[in-house]
């Protein structure tokens, strides 16, 4: 009798314990898309005259708000206008995880 009322209580116990998880799932194809998505508005004020490959680093806060960390690039003009497209906008998808730092590669055409 003791060992069903253990077994019972450990049962209970756990499917309250499991069940409070709240599993995360991360998506970068659906958050790079999402990244894309508020990119392709911008316009630059000075042209870029090669091909470049920019790298971006961000992250979520826990209502789900970019915050643009690192944008690795010489041009002051180019870093802003992406730091205006990305901070403070909402990532609706991708399951992102507040805090963690993400890295996502902007290839940006020159003229």
């Amino acid at each position: 009798m003791k060992q069903l009322f253990t077994l019972i209580f450990i049962l209970f116990f756990s499917t309250i314990f499991f069940g409070a998880t709240i599993n995360h799932y991360e998506d970068h194809s659906k958050a790079a898309n999402v990244v894309a998505k508020y990119l392709s508005t911008i316009t630059f004020d000075e042209e870029i005259s090669s091909d470049a490959s920019i790298n971006i680093i961000l992250s979520v806060t826990s209502d789900n708000e970019i915050v643009v960390l690192t944008v690795n690039t010489h041009s002051n003009d180019i870093r802003r206008a992406i730091k205006n497209a990305l901070n403070q906008k909402k990532m609706y998808d991708g399951n992102l995880i507040s805090g963690k730092e993400y890295s996502f590669v902007l290839n940006v055409k020159g003229s």
